[in-house]
């Protein structure tokens, strides 16, 4: 009955994007409007905008409210980078 004001996907390596873009078409279709797409294998960040994923780099991101919260995109696949070579 709620829709959530974000969804936050990660990419595993079965996923396909076109199956993902189709799937945040049907999140779009409930009124849903912030989804993001982060592959971690790639490092790369996506935002779903007038159907398509386009890839971008978030900082921030905007609440319902108006306020804004942190969300470095780049920081976050900077962090998974140095995990994944730790020993």
């Amino acid at each position: 009955d709620i829709v959530p004001w974000v969804v936050i996907e990660i990419l595993s390596p079965d996923d396909r994007l076109a199956a993902t873009r189709d799937r945040f078409r049907d999140y779009a279709s409930i009124g849903l409007h912030h989804m993001i797409l982060m592959d971690p294998e790639e490092y790369i960040a996506y935002r779903f905008e007038d159907g398509s994923l386009i890839q971008t780099r978030f900082d921030t991101l905007s609440l319902p409210t108006g306020s804004n919260m942190p969300f470095d995109s780049v920081q976050i696949f900077s962090e998974l980078e140095k995990m994944r070579f730790e020993p």
